[in-house]
């Protein structure tokens, strides 16, 4: 207990003092894919928190970033091109899980056409399964399309739009029940046509670096990641865990840095805000650290000066 106290000191910096103060936001979501908040919008409350660093990391695109850079500047602060990938990761296919895990990609050339191509693909992928849900609603009783969905957001149709209209068009009393609904037909969508391996290396060839989002909500052989689980990750080339996340309790995140030390493995965090509270209470809750954003920062380089990037 003692050595994971001294860990989580080395790795969230001093209580006191600058490395302290300066707080970093790693995961959130804009209207590109499925928070409520446009990209400057974010980047304005980013500021007015006080925060240092941050990277906006919608699901499948990195439009958000691209349109953030710019209002960051302006305002002082540093944006991280990010992304989180959708992809499948075969070891944690289960009864009612369809494999699915998120990668968060930091520090990635958004204007790399190789990356901008895996970009393409993974919107595509994520799109064609949301359609087919949508198909799959429709035929037991539930009418829903692709459009329905864009008519709530025109950038992104995602599982949280189709909660939404099926709530709208008063199928179900509210989005729990909906949720419940979206769950069951997704079981019987295809997997996801993209491989974690796959995704890694798209982030490594960009120059980024692969951190498994929220790892705790990931059951593999029915628990929670095991040492034998990450052994796995690491040879797909995986860079870091996710340790501090909300949804992420103390045992959790305790269970998670274990794990990373354990491996190497490189420390990162987020608050996951979409924006359900018009005011972003989650912004910058999460403590993530200058140290932890500049771990991220050495790797990419050094991804990128070995010529590795792949």
């Amino acid at each position: 207990m003692h050595s994971l106290k001294r860990r989580l000191a080395r790795l969230n910096g001093p209580a006191t003092g600058s490395e302290g103060r300066l707080r970093c936001e790693l995961h959130m979501h804009s209207t590109f894919s499925d928070g409520s908040a446009e990209p400057r919008r974010l980047v304005e409350r980013a500021a007015a928190l006080g925060l240092a660093v941050i990277a906006i990391t919608d699901h499948d695109t990195a439009c958000g970033a691209r349109l953030a850079a710019r209002p960051a500047r302006d305002l002082g602060l540093e944006l991280i091109p990010a992304i989180e990938f959708t992809a499948r990761w075969d070891v944690c296919r289960r009864p009612g899980w369809t494999g699915d895990v998120d990668v968060l990609g930091y520090f990635v050339d958004l204007d790399d056409p190789a990356f901008q191509v895996a970009e393409a693909l993974a919107m595509s992928d994520i799109t064609g399964r949301v359609a087919d849900c949508c198909a799959s609603l429709s035929a037991a009783g539930y009418a829903l399309t692709l459009d329905d969905l864009y008519a709530r957001n025109p950038h992104y149709a995602g599982m949280r739009y189709m909660r939404e209209v099926l709530v709208q068009k008063g199928y179900v009393p509210s989005e729990a029940e909906a949720g419940r609904l979206v769950h069951e037909h997704w079981q019987r969508v295809r997997p996801c046509g993209i491989t974690l391996e796959q995704q890694i290396a798209a982030i490594h060839r960009a120059g980024g670096v692969a951190i498994l989002a929220h790892p705790g909500y990931i059951r593999c052989d029915g628990e929670q990641l095991q040492p034998r689980h990450v052994a796995q990750l690491v040879a797909l080339g995986l860079d870091g865990l996710e340790v501090y996340h909300r949804s992420h309790d103390e045992a959790a995140r305790a269970h998670h840095l274990a794990l990373a030390g354990q491996f190497g493995l490189l420390v990162s965090g987020g608050s996951d805000e979409h924006g359900w509270s018009p005011d972003l209470a989650l912004m910058g809750t999460e403590p993530v650290t200058r140290a932890m954003v500049e771990a991220l920062r050495a790797r990419h380089r050094a991804r990128c000066r070995e010529g590795t990037r792949s």
